[in-house]
């Protein structure tokens, strides 16, 4: 192609194409209708010819047109992220985006750093499955998972379909999500994080003082605060604690947890070491019933198999307060 003073629509549009890896090439052509296609052919049927001096030319016209000029209504940031998305890391479009506009900021990329997402969870379960969706798609697999994980299973659907069917939303409309997703964040974290993060840091020091001195700190909150001395002593005992059991307490706690396929859901998701531990406390009749339940239950959700669990915690709790079996904590808890 000569060098001309200003190149036509169809020459630019040829160069910018042909700058293209295969795969986007494929890509913009199926944008393209037919004599938009037949333009741009026209001027690749011949071998093409060009300088950098034109690929400057095409590229400062692409940039301007994208940022939104008054080129056309097309291009902008909704347009360069959905056209880029896909032949990109994430962080390689990041800092792409980051480059062409300014630091342009991706949406949700705050609430994806976020170890824990229950608060998330519990704010969107109320929320319209074309916005969960919306969410979902910016999250990141693990987190997603967990999302989905914890709708009821009609919502679950309507937010699965709605997934596969999304378009890129308007950037607008994501970054007005996102600011109302955090103000609700806000307002979860300052009202219950602190209060259970104590909770769990009194629930752990407990677990490893002596009896003389849980009774002491159990005897304090009763009396001044009778509701969390409650939540202390439900959270006192976890499943994982069972291994820190005698045999014969474990015994006693897996023929107090009747169900079978309660005892079945709990193993599937328990340290070796547990297992192990609750196998030996059973019966061998009921070993096999076990065994079968379990053969039957198919795939479990991580919450079924919390909940039985859970059951089990809720059980040994119990049996303790009823002094039937012990729980060691502290040197003073020791058996000579």
């Amino acid at each position: 192609m000569a060098k001309k003073e200003k190149l036509k629509g169809n020459e630019r549009a040829a160069i910018l194409v042909d700058l293209l890896p295969i795969e986007l090439k494929t890509e913009v052509m199926k944008r393209l209708d037919k004599d938009e296609k037949l333009a741009v052919a026209k001027v690749m049927k011949n071998k093409m010819s060009y300088k950098n001096e034109d690929v400057q030319q095409v590229m400062l016209n692409y940039i301007t047109y994208m940022k939104g000029s008054e080129f056309g209504s097309a291009g902008g940031q909704d347009y360069i992220y959905s056209l880029f998305k896909d032949s990109m890391s994430e962080d390689e479009l990041k800092d792409f985006m980051n480059r062409l506009f300014n630091d342009m900021k991706i949406p949700f990329e705050d609430i994806k750093k976020r170890a824990d997402i229950k608060p998330l969870i519990t704010i969107l379960q109320k929320e319209d499955p074309q916005t969960i969706a919306i969410v979902a798609s910016y999250l990141k697999p693990i987190q997603a998972s967990q999302l989905i994980q914890s709708l009821p299973p009609e919502k679950m659907k309507r937010v699965a379909l709605a997934i596969a069917q999304l378009d890129q939303p308007n950037q607008d409309v994501l970054f007005e999500i996102e600011h109302e997703i955090n103000k609700m964040l806000d307002l979860f974290v300052s009202d219950e994080k602190e209060q259970t993060d104590g909770v769990k840091a009194l629930v752990d020091i407990i677990n490893t003082v002596p009896r003389s001195t849980e009774k002491i700190i159990f005897s304090y909150l009763d009396e001044v605060d009778k509701p969390l001395s409650e939540e202390v002593r439900d959270r006192l005992f976890m499943f994982e604690d069972i291994a820190k059991l005698e045999p014969r307490d474990v015994e006693t706690i897996v023929n107090e947890v009747r169900d079978d396929i309660v005892v079945a859901k709990a193993l599937r998701g328990a340290p070796e070491e547990i297992k192990v531990l609750i196998n030996n406390a059973l019966a061998e009749g009921r070993r096999l019933r076990i065994a079968d339940a379990d053969s039957v239950l198919g795939k479990l959700r991580l919450q079924e198999v919390e909940e039985a669990q859970q059951e089990f915690s809720n059980v040994a709790k119990n049996l303790e307060k009823d002094g039937k079996i012990q729980i060691l904590r502290g040197d003073d808890d020791v058996v000579l």
